[in-house]
């Protein structure tokens, strides 16, 4: 994220109250780009943690199928089995 700041050269130089506002207004700008920050982070340790969970389950399943692979090897016709991708 690129982030531009401008600030027009004044004839005169600002005031403290004027330089006060725009470094509140800075200030404010910051908090919410690091709350946004912060959110992103979340969503993407949830997303993480997600994808972790799901990869998981399909090793589970697949840890399972070849141990039910394994007690049937005796009984099965290996070359009439179909295999999908």
């Amino acid at each position: 994220m690129e982030i531009t700041l401008k600030i027009s050269v004044l004839p005169v130089e600002p005031s403290y109250s004027e330089l006060r506002i725009l470094f509140d207004a800075l200030a404010d700008y910051n908090k919410k780009i690091k709350l946004k920050a912060a959110d992103y982070r979340q969503r993407a340790h949830e997303l993480e943690r997600s994808d972790i969970q799901r990869l998981d389950q399909e090793v589970d399943a697949l840890d399972s199928l070849i141990t039910k692979l394994s007690e049937e090897k005796g009984k099965i016709d290996w070359h009439s089995l179909i295999w999908l991708q």
